[in-house]
């Protein structure tokens, strides 16, 4: 034993940098077969060597099964993907599909079923922030155009909109930011603001055509009008949404993208409306003649005149409002992030220490039986003991704990479950 043990060798090896990412190396010393280790040479004290299969009957058995995988109770080789630090998660499906339809080629007796992944929520998440973009694109044009009632003007406000995005992609590109559900969040939310500017420089411009003037002359005169307004109001906007970019901690490394991304495209809805809309409105508007102010407009008018006449109950009624909407703070629930709906639940089972394999076999079925007689349960996947992908919640711990066992469920769409 002891001579063994000084011929074969298996101890950490230190660390290596593999893809990103910090991975332990073990250096293995050892004999890769049964009759290897029988041909070893064993020296005896009188000088004599003799070879190890001589002296002991040495074989490849079967170990003891500490670890299983089961598809919907039922007995399977299971393995697991993970992508490396900084590689897409929609690039890596993509290519371990192609992988494993040339696989399924080769091997035709072979089935793979993909219990669970993570990247169908990451898709969705991608769909719907810009299914709200063009939404939101679409809506704040449609308002535009419901106020001013003119087609020319409307459509120069709304150039405003790709004008303002598209030089900010540039911007995220040379910073480094990935077009992800943060910086689409961001978009979405100030695709709205990006008109702003542009509506008020048009509408002052449309009370200029009105006064008799040519769409030169009340384009340059009505941007010289307001110009100072609309800077100021930029770039109070801006100084809401930067400071979230330097927030601390864990949420400071989700806004980081969302400030700069939502300040950056504020900025060059500023340069839009302050050079191209402008100039637009020189060329395309038409003169035009005086309307008559509408009635919705004449009663907001006299709800405004109450408000200045009493400037004291309307402040009072202000604060009130205020202090009341601060007040209500402390009721509101408090957490990290919104709870998810991903279609994708766990069950995780602990035995007490002690517990054989078998036992915890027992109640990962057990557990699987019952799970299984709700209607939107679609699949379980089973793991039993341990795996190879270190602490992964899904696949157990290197250690292989057979006193632990994880259900993964994979649940009909949301849009189809009522709960």
């Amino acid at each position: 034993s002891q001579q063994l043990r000084q011929i074969q060798q298996e101890a950490a090896g230190g660390r290596a940098d593999i893809g990103g990412i910090e991975q332990s190396v073990r250096t293995i010393a050892t004999v890769q077969t049964a009759e290897q280790l029988g041909q070893m040479e064993i020296s005896l004290r009188d000088g004599r060597r003799i070879r190890l299969g001589e002296v002991a009957e040495v074989s490849d058995g079967v170990a003891e099964q500490r670890s299983a995988a089961l598809l919907n109770g039922k007995p399977v080789v299971g393995f697991e993907i993970v992508r490396s630090l900084g590689a897409s998660s929609v690039e890596v499906e993509d290519g371990v599909t192609k992988a494993l339809n040339a696989l399924k080629i080769d091997h035709p007796n072979m089935e793979v079923t993909e219990a669970f992944n993570f990247v169908d929520p990451i898709r969705e998440n991608y769909t719907g922030s810009m299914t709200l973009l063009f939404e939101g694109a679409l809506l704040a044009v449609l308002v535009v155009w419901l106020f001013l009632r003119n087609t020319r003007a409307t459509l120069v406000s709304a150039a405003a909109l790709p004008l303002a995005i598209i030089p900010t992609f540039a911007c995220m590109y040379f910073m480094g930011f990935t077009l992800n559900v943060v910086t689409l969040l961001s978009l979405s939310l100030v695709v709205g603001v990006l008109v702003d500017d542009a509506i008020v420089e048009i509408e002052n411009i449309m009370r200029h055509l009105e006064m008799g003037k040519t769409p030169y002359q009340a384009a340059m005169e009505a941007a010289d009008e307001i110009g100072l307004a609309v800077i100021a109001t930029t770039f109070t906007l801006i100084a809401v949404f930067l400071p979230t970019a330097f927030m601390s901690g864990v949420p400071g490394k989700f806004f980081v993208q969302f400030g700069w991304t939502a300040a950056i495209s504020v900025f060059f809805s500023l340069v839009v409306a302050r050079m191209l809309t402008p100039m637009m409105a020189a060329y395309i508007l038409k003169p035009r003649v005086a309307h008559k102010i509408p009635a919705w407009v004449e009663y907001y008018s006299g709800w405004a005149k109450f408000c200045l006449k009493h400037r004291v109950i309307t402040m009072i009624a202000a604060a009130v409002f205020f202090i009341g909407s601060f007040s209500l703070v402390p009721l509101l629930p408090k957490g990290f992030i919104p709870a998810d709906d991903s279609s994708l639940s766990q069950v995780t089972l602990t035995l007490p220490p002690g517990s054989t394999f078998q036992q915890s076999y027992r109640l990962a079925e057990q557990a699987r039986e019952i799970v299984q007689k709700n209607p939107d349960v679609k699949l379980i996947y089973t793991t039993i003991g341990g795996g190879s992908t270190g602490d992964d919640p899904f696949m157990g711990s290197g250690g292989a704990q057979v006193t632990k066992a994880t259900l993964t469920l994979k649940l009909t769409p949301r849009e189809e479950r009522s709960i």
